[in-house]
């Protein structure tokens, strides 16, 4: 990209070989043998007594993504991810008026750079916590007039039955109309969100009479959901994207350099860890991707290891991140957002 475009940004992704990085881990003994590849995501999918744990576990969550929120208002914490316009090729036309659906869009990290870069798109932005919303709002309220461009709403994807949240009666929900896409202000997210997603996520379970986006979004979202659920919030993310459209993924990978950091106390499952701050991250494999589009119907248009080497500034020493890259393509024939 050339230096005078506001968008330009490098693309790291193979700094370091996978399997060179894997067997250095296994030799100096850095990771437990028993977090080796393993479907657990799979299984975990179809284990109802798993399912009704993950339920306990994932049931702490929205407290503990708001405390994380609150803590982190102010968004210095995130950098903007402009890499996504180069990483995934569906965002990098500034003339396409694409569609983007962001499921769990944090403080606006990746919206943002979307928004800055295309002024013909629009993105759907949600998040299952109130104070992530409210940022994602608070940051895009500086790029200007986002008028039917930008609409935030909260929402939990990974629920069983995708319930909107709302604090209003009956009556009052009958009266009240939608704001205008884009503003702020949790009642009013609330509003807007459950009258655009009626036709999408109350009705992913049969057949939306539209899906909502031409892709759907998925950073550093899924690792925050626990195993059991991943084929669920895939199924509603995918119903919500139109025939031919790409779940387009980035979240963390087997033998990231936090995940080696993790005490064992802080393990609750293969490659499942809480944080300090009661937060869940798990860390995902190729392999669990292409088993998700398998058993989902969903095509694996192309899945790797991004291996990324930083310095540390104050002991000079490599920091080797992984993460796991893929886009998930709905097949245009074969499938319909019923099977979903």
């Amino acid at each position: 990209m050339g230096k005078g475009d506001t968008t330009a940004v490098e693309y790291h992704s193979h700094d370091f070989n996978f399997e060179w990085w894997k067997q250095q881990v296994i030799s100096q003994g850095l990771c437990p043998s028993d977090v080796q590849p393993h479907p657990s995501v799979e299984e975990a999918s179809c284990d109802d007594v798993e399912y009704c744990q993950a339920d306990c576990v994932q049931e702490t969550q929205q407290s503990a993504w708001e405390q994380f929120h609150q803590q982190h208002e102010k968004g210095v914490f995130f950098k903007e991810r402009r890499y996504l316009l180069v990483e995934f090729p569906e965002l990098s036309n500034k003339d396409d008026p694409y569609v983007v659906l962001e499921i769990g869009c944090g403080n606006g990290s990746s919206a943002l750079p979307l928004l800055r870069a295309n002024p013909k798109c629009k993105v759907y932005a949600c998040d299952f916590s109130p104070k992530a919303v409210d940022a994602t709002c608070a940051a895009a309220s500086t790029l200007g007039d986002l008028s039917g461009r930008f609409i935030p709403f909260v929402c939990d994807v990974a629920a069983t039955v995708p319930v909107l949240p709302d604090t209003r009666s009956s009556e009052e929900t009958q009266q009240t109309t939608a704001p205008p896409p884009g503003s702020c202000g949790t009642l009013d997210i609330l509003a807007c969100g459950r009258l655009l997603l009626d036709s999408w996520l109350l009705s992913a379970s049969t057949s939306p009479s539209r899906p909502l986006a031409d892709h759907a979004l998925l950073v550093f979202v899924a690792s925050a959901v626990h195993p059991a659920r991943t084929v669920t919030f895939l199924r509603h993310a995918a119903a919500a994207v139109r025939p031919g459209g790409c779940l387009l993924f980035r979240d963390y990978g087997l033998y990231d350099m936090t995940m080696l950091r993790f005490p064992a106390a802080q393990r609750l499952d293969e490659r499942l860890y809480k944080r300090q701050d009661g937060t869940l991250t798990f860390f995902f494999t190729v392999e669990d991707l292409h088993r998700l589009c398998a058993e989902l119907g969903l095509q694996l248009v192309e899945c790797e290891y991004c291996c990324v080497e930083l310095v540390n500034r104050k002991n000079k020493k490599p920091m080797r991140r992984v993460f796991v890259h893929a886009r998930m393509r709905i097949p245009v024939e074969g499938i319909s957002h019923k099977t979903l």
